[in-house]
């Protein structure tokens, strides 16, 4: 803890020694002070969040509407898919999206209204890495390329090839024999067809509508790797082709081969399996991610401007709820049983921790800013269930992804671990559809006025453009009259003893008056006599 830190916690005791605060208040801003810096990394007493007490309920509900109005508008959304603990458990997410972009549809009244167009930023984990790249991936920056109900699809249609076991019997096939020692190579190519088939191979992190996170473990480095539409845009040694992209995203370990991907200059390379041991749930890089990125981000000032949804899959890990006769069949597992079983407890327990910080860290507007859907318990499927992908797996967890709708929300609550919340998941993803549609018709308004504001310009410039023209145009003759009555001007008279008859008077224009008067006196023999005048100069005959 450094000097800022001690000097907050100190101010803290001091306020609770004078005021008689009670513990669990106390306990709540420490903790907050330490988890704003372990989250976000302010140093800065300044940035640091620290609860603040709740107004009387009457002045709660108006503060909260005034704020509401007037930061809605402002607020960045981030939408977070998990890859729900591998295998068919990614068909949990998919659905979610599905039910999502249904609610968008009945909220906005626009039929073809999609995900990628009321969120500002996707992140994703294994599976859910695929699906933030397909929900935002366009041709020529025009809509996106699929619905919300194409991630699941994905996933069902060619579950039966990317997940199949290799035959163990002695009757194999000639192609298993000869690929003993890559015993994943025909999952690992059908991993490849499928991105193929979805994606192409022309599009990169650069055809994405909006910035987009994806993560995955790089084996060369040993660390997570994270693809960014951002850092693509900025240096093309870190555009990646999307399909290569979620290759890495999905490769899951002893299921997939690694998957060697190269940026589209070749300068960059990885060798990349699944990330979700090591970052189950993507939300803190996704938050991080905005609030460090003034470029895209400029006006985001803390967690309050944030609306972020995170999609899972399980919470808890392990095999599922298991029953007394499921008990004891695990008590006999073996290291071989218990290998699968042990990496999704890992990714699970490493998404459900990311959740509670991520909460804690949204502090009192979590429920109103961050909304996490996933299932509570998986129904029993045995060890490797969700890697069966035979007809009856595949409409088992797709009733399971539905009763995960039906669910009630699971809230986490500071000290207390999870709430059971009153409203569904279904009911809370409705919700929040609505206040996107709150925000997404507030960015309508202010772009409605603008163009009404220039509409209003361009409806009277005719008449401005013809008032220009006309001041124009008497400028331009002010300037010609003046410049021809400001001329030097020569006045001739006949003389009166001149023979002949010459009644009228000769002017001659001329900047040489003195030439002109000796002309006119050869001329008609005449005495020339000047006379000045404020604006003539002339000469006169007698």
């Amino acid at each position: 803890m450094d000097e800022a830190e001690e000097m907050q916690v100190e101010r803290l005791h001091e306020e609770a020694d004078a005021g008689g605060a009670n513990t669990d208040k106390l306990s709540y801003e420490i903790f907050s002070i330490l988890e704003s810096k372990f989250l976000f990394g302010y140093t800065d007493p300044h940035q640091l969040w620290l609860p603040k007490a709740a107004p009387p309920p009457a002045q709660a509900s108006a503060a909260s509407v005034a704020q509401g109005k007037a930061t809605q508008r402002g607020k960045v959304c981030v939408l977070c898919v998990d890859g729900g603990g591998g295998g068919l458990r990614a068909l949990l997410a998919g659905r979610a999206l599905a039910h999502l972009e249904a609610a968008l549809r009945r909220a906005s009244g626009d039929p073809d209204a999609r995900v990628a167009d009321y969120f500002d930023l996707a992140a994703g984990t294994g599976a859910g890495g695929v699906f933030a790249a397909m929900l935002f991936s366009t041709h020529s920056r025009g809509a996106p390329l699929f619905h919300a109900d194409d991630t699941w699809r994905l996933v069902a249609d060619h579950a039966p090839r990317m997940f199949r076991r290799p035959s163990s019997s002695s009757s194999s096939s000639l192609f298993c024999r000869g690929n003993k020692r890559r015993p994943l190579a025909a999952p690992t190519a059908a991993l490849g067809a499928a991105m193929k088939s979805a994606f192409g191979e022309e599009l990169t992190l650069r055809d994405t509508i909006k910035p987009v996170l994806i993560s995955c473990y790089d084996l060369k480095t040993s660390a997570p790797l994270v693809f960014s539409r951002a850092d693509a845009l900025e240096n093309e040694s870190y555009d990646f082709r999307l399909c290569e992209v979620g290759r890495a995203a999905w490769s899951e370990a002893g299921r997939f081969e690694p998957a060697e991907v190269a940026s589209v200059d070749g300068a960059t390379s990885c060798a990349a399996v699944d990330g979700g041991p090591t970052m189950g749930s993507p939300a803190a890089a996704a938050i991080t991610h905005v609030l460090h990125n003034k470029h895209e981000f400029p006006f985001v000032r803390g967690v309050e401007d944030l609306l972020v949804l995170s999609i899972g899959g399980c919470s808890g890990g392990g095999p599922g709820a298991a029953a007394d006769a499921d008990l004891l069949r695990m008590s006999r597992w073996g290291p071989k049983e218990w290998a699968r079983p042990i990496a999704r407890i890992a990714a699970d327990g490493a998404a459900d921790l990311v959740d509670h910080a991520v909460a804690r860290a949204f502090g009192q507007c979590r429920s109103s800013n961050y909304l996490r859907i996933q299932r509570e318990s998986m129904p029993p499927c045995g060890p490797d269930g969700e890697y069966e992908p035979t007809p009856g797996k595949v409409r088992a967890l797709l009733a399971a992804a539905d009763e995960m709708l039906k669910q009630r929300n699971v809230e986490s609550v500071l000290f207390e671990g999870r709430r059971v919340g009153e409203q569904t998941n279904a009911e809370k993803l409705d919700w929040f559809a609505a206040q996107l549609g709150l925000k997404d018709r507030a960015h309508r308004r202010v772009q409605a006025g603008a163009a009404e504001a220039v509409g209003a310009g361009l409806s009277w410039w005719p008449w401005t453009r013809l008032y220009v023209l006309s001041v124009f145009l008497g400028l331009a003759a002010g300037i010609l009259l003046h410049s021809f009555f400001t001329r030097q001007r020569v006045m001739a008279v006949p003389i009166r003893q001149c023979s002949r008859k010459q009644d009228q008077a000769l002017f001659y224009d001329t900047h040489d008056s003195e030439s002109t008067n000796k002309l006119l006196v050869q001329q008609r023999h005449c005495c020339p006599v000047s006379v000045q005048t404020p604006h003539w100069k002339a000469a006169v005959f007698m």
